[in-house]
Parts: structure tokens; C-alpha cells; sequence
């Protein structure tokens, strides 16, 4: 329903046309009926810019940005301060907030949009006009009590060096504007539905970092490095993923799982990359065989994935494989032992979705909560605080700045490109990567290349082309293409290796970790282009 009540709706690196058509022809729906204004922040000319245009063109936005996105939200902040002063929520800011007068102080004085062109690559006209219809859409939602400004954010907007500090800066300016916690309004990051559910809306318990004898934890952008450690790594344990396609520094992830001292176990229903290094492959029952619970990529609902047929030879479904192996090795918490119905029977309680396992079946799904969710109404948030916390000790204590930094990546060094690897159409992370009719609509691996770029660099549309960094080479065929901006190449991620001669894009992905959670900056990797 919160789409439906928005007054201006945002996608922040996120094709929602691409991943998640249901939410994309929602909004496409709603801007139809009702004229809503619409902003799409995003290197890439998406499927969702060209929908939204063909709607109407004159309140469909497009800001073709790399990296620029918190001058973006700053030089709107600064728009809206000085031309429209009366969208500022101070009620909010006062009562829900904390460092709020630092933020408007700094937007104030160093993000006029004219000033921050340079980082925003947005001219300041076009940031102006976008302020004024963000805040007659916040005035709106406030007048009503519902409605405003919705925003939604993808994977493509955190994979950066300072990619959490980009949705931190988003929800600063959510807050400006008084656009948290009521029906129509608000930011949503596309994922996490069953959390959601369970908590009914409510904020989830904050906790102090754990300094006790947690078991620790290891990024996906170490795995590579430490697998080539003995002294890190003795045995490697992999399921439902295919870490040879999808992690970074490929050429030192299989050295490391070509050790011989390296114990390795693979459990998937599939002989995967990753699975042709393995001392031992487990065969897993894929999800047509045993009963378990489904939840939405975005929509607030609980699904039945009911079994289907028995499993196959000897395979059996993980939870399986792993109370027999707690077994074997002694482990007799009870927790390891619970059997899949105790699981459901669990979860469906936690969810408090009204319904039995025997009736969700009947039904197929249901709505996770019998009325809609309204996320933060009660004004209380995840932090020591319990409010926003727009300027953060608790994250200077943790090594981050205070308050987002308007941080832009450094324009790539002299004869190269950034190279952008999102996920593509006809996959699913690496999931059905080896698929024969997926493999021939996906066809041979192409690069996109500005024309501006393919003319300095003498390269032609269909010609074999070369990608170099320090990690790796990798031939494709160039695309030429307006669809990114100048300075950049495109790319689909996910393609299995051992069906595209040995290596795949993430052979040229250096493992950065973004400033928080120690995730994948896999949008920041340069490269040469070259003729082949």
C-alpha cells in the first residue's frame, strides 16, 4: 500500500524493472494513474529510467552518477533549505534525531549545487528542480499524514568503498525532510521480509558489538588471501553457493582450493566450480524436496514450498546433512537436532502470521501481518540512542566519521575505465549458471563502452576487446553503447567459469571491503580496455 499512497518515489542503484518487475510495474502503475514524480539514481540507462520515461518524461529524473551520491543528497538537502524551507521537518529533526544541527550547518556551508557539480556529474538546474518536487511531495505526506517521499535502495548503492555511507547519507535526507514513519513515505532496502514480519515494524534490538568468545567471522573479501594460509584455513565447508563464480581475486581463490593439505566439503545438487575442487561432494535435495518456508524478495509475505517429491538418489536436504554430521561428531545441543516441521513450527510462531503449517499449505501464502506495517511509527530506532542518529559517536567510536562523508572515488588513473558488474537478466546470482537454454540466451560475455570512450580507444561495436588490471586479463566483446556514462564499462556478473573457458568478471575484482559490514566494493574495480 505504501506505494500506492507515495507522492514521489526514488530507486537509488536499483533496476527494480530487472529485480523486482512487481514493485517496478506497481510504481509504473501508480505514476500512471496519478502523475507521481519519479527519480532513478543510477550510472546505468536501466530498463527502469526508460519505463518511468515512457510514462512521462517530463517527471521521470535520471541522475547518472558515479559515486557522487552523497554530494547528491547534500546539494538537495542545500536546495531545499534555501528554496523551500517549509519542507524541513524541525519537529522531526528535534524530537527524533540527534547531530541534526551539525548536518544542516555542513549542507549549509559546502554543498550549494552549483559548488558540487564536479562530484555530482548532476547540473545544479537539475538538482534544483528535483528539490522542489521532493519537497511539495514531503508537504503533501505531511499535510495528510500519509504519502511522501519513498525510497528504495538495491545492492548496486552499498558495493562501493563508502557504499554504506551512501544509504546512511539517504536516510539523513529522509529525515530533513520528515519522510520516516508513516504510511506512503519512508526508505526500504529489498530484503530482509521475514525480520520485518516478526518484529511487526518494530525497530529490532540494538546490541553492543560482541567482545566475548563469539565464533569469529570472516569476510567473503578475506576467503581468498586466508585460503592460502595453512594456518589459517585446514578445511572449507560450502553450501548452496559456488564461491569460485561469485567471490573476488578468482585466480588466488583457486590456488588456495587447489592446496593439498586443504580439507574441502561441497554440499549442492549441482557439479559446480567450486565443486570440482572438493575432497568430498554431499549431494543436497534441491527445494522441490522437502518442506520449508518461502519469503518474498520484497513483499511482506510467507509462502509454503511444499515437497514435492522424494529426493534423488542419495542426496538429502541440508538441515539434514547437518544434524547427521552434528551426530558424527557429538554434538547434542538440542538446537542442531530440531527436525524441519520444529523449524517451521518455529518460525511461523516468531512470524505470528495467524496460520498452521497445514493451513499456510492449504492457502499457498499469506500476508505477514493482517494490516499493513507501518516501519518506525513509534518514532524509535536501532541505536544507543534510539534515535537517528544523523552525526553518530557510536560510530566514531567504531572507526567511521561522525557523519557521512561527501566522499567520490577518485576519477579512474589516466588510460582507465570503472567496471560495473551487476547482475544480469537471466540469472540469479550464479543460480542456474549451468543451465544449457540459460547459457544460450545468455549468449558470449559482452562489455558496454561509451561511444566517446570506444572513439578514443579505436574500438568498434562487436570487436574482441581485452580488460586488464593487476588481478587479471579477460577477453569479451565490446557493446557500444550510451547506456553508462563516459568513463565507465558495464558487465553482467554470475556466468559459471568453468562454462566460459576457466574465468568469469570476478578474475578482475580486487577485494576491497566497503567502509562498513566488510562487504564487496566490486564497483569500484579498474580496468584497461584494449583491443584483442
Amino acid at each position: 500500500a505504501d506505494i500506492e499512497m507515495a507522492d514521489m518515489i526514488n530507486f537509488w542503484g536499483h533496476n527494480a524493472r530487472g529485480s523486482h518487475p512487481i514493485v517496478f510495474w506497481r510504481v509504473a502503475d501508480h505514476k500512471a494513474k496519478n502523475d507521481i514524480p519519479t527519480l532513478v539514481v543510477d550510472p546505468r540507462r536501466t530498463g527502469t529510467v526508460q519505463g518511468l520515461e515512457d510514462i512521462n518524461p517530463d517527471k521521470s529524473h535520471h541522475f547518472s552518477t558515479i559515486n557522487g551520491d552523497i554530494s547528491i543528497h547534500n546539494a538537495l538537502a542545500y536546495a531545499i533549505l534555501e528554496k523551500h524551507p517549509d519542507a524541513v521537518d524541525w519537529d522531526f529533526l528535534r524530537d527524533y534525531s540527534t547531530g541534526w544541527q551539525k548536518y544542516v550547518e555542513e549542507v549549509k556551508r559546502g554543498y550549494n549545487p552549483k559548488q558540487v557539480e564536479d562530484r555530482t556529474m548532476i547540473p545544479a538546474a537539475e538538482i534544483y528542480k528535483v528539490a522542489a518536487l521532493w519537497a511539495e511531495a514531503s508537504l503533501k505526506g505531511r499535510r495528510r499524514g500519509r504519502g511522501g517521499v519513498l525510497s528504495f535502495w538495491g545492492l548496486g548503492y552499498n558495493q562501493h568503498l563508502h557504499g554504506q555511507n551512501n544509504t546512511v547519507s539517504l536516510i539523513n535526507l529522509m529525515a530533513l525532510t520528515g519522510n520516516i514513519g508513516k504510511p506512503g513515505s519512508g526508505f526500504y532496502y529489498l530484503n530482509g521480509s521475514a525480520g520485518i514480519i516478526a518484529r511487526k515494524g518494530v525497530a529490532p534490538e540494538y546490541h553492543a558489538p560482541d567482545g566475548g568468545d563469539a565464533a569469529p567471522e570472516i569476510s567473503q573479501m578475506d576467503v581468498p588471501a586466508a585460503l592460502n594460509d595453512p594456518d589459517r584455513f585446514k578445511a572449507y565447508m560450502v553450501w548452496n553457493c559456488n564461491p569460485v563464480a561469485s567471490n573476488p581475486d578468482q585466480a588466488k581463490m583457486i590456488s588456495g582450493l587447489a592446496r593439498d593439505d586443504l580439507f574441502t566439503v561441497v554440499i549442492d545438487p549441482f557439479p559446480t566450480d567450486t565443486a570440482s575442487y572438493a575432497d568430498i561432494v554431499l549431494p543436497a535435495a534441491s527445494f522441490l524436496e522437502f518442506d520449508d518456508l518461502s519469503g518474498s524478495y520484497f513483499h511482506l509475505t510467507v509462502g509454503a514450498q511444499v515437497k514435492a517429491a522424494e529426493p534423488m538418489g542419495d542426496s538429502l536436504p541440508n538441515q539434514e546433512i547437518f544434524r547427521r554430521l552434528a551426530t558424527a561428531m557429538g554434538f547434542e545441543q538440542p538446537f542442531l537436532h530440531r527436525t524441519d516441521q520444529e523449524m517451521i513450527d518455529k518460525a511461523l510462531k516468531s512470524m505470528d502470521c495467524g496460520v498452521g503449517w497445514e493451513e499456510l499449505k492449504e492457502k499457498g501464502w499469506v500476508w505477514g501481518t493482517a494490516e499493513p506495517l507501518n516501519l518506525w511509527a513509534d518514532g524509535t530506532f536501532p541505536t544507543p540512542s534510539g534515535k537517528i542518529e544523523i552525526a553518530s559517536e557510536a560510530a566514531r567510536a567504531d572507526g567511521h566519521p561522525l557523519a557521512p562523508l561527501p566522499t567520490v572515488d577518485d576519477h579512474p588513473s589516466e588510460g582507465h575505465l570503472r567496471l560495473l558488474s551487476p547482475a544480469g537478466k537471466w540469472l540469479m546470482n550464479s543460480s542456474y549458471g549451468n543451465d544449457p537454454r540459460i547459457q544460450e540466451l545468455l549468449g558470449e560475455p559482452t562489455v558496454a563502452i561509451h561511444p566517446d570512450d570506444a572513439g578514443n580507444l579505436g574500438i568498434t561495436d562487436g570487436q574482441r576487446v581485452t580488460l586488464t588490471n593487476a588481478a587479471a586479463s579477460l577477453e569479451m566483446t565490446a557493446m557500444v553503447s550510451d547506456i553508462i556514462p563516459a568513463g565507465t564499462l558495464l558487465t553482467d556478473k554470475s556466468r559459471w567459469p568453468n562454462a566460459e573457458g576457466g574465468t568469469n568478471v570476478n578474475a578482475l575484482h580486487i577485494p576491497e571491503k566497503t567502509d562498513m559490514g566488510e562487504s564487496t566494493s566490486v564497483h569500484g574495480v579498474e580496468v584497461t580496455l584494449s583491443a584483442a
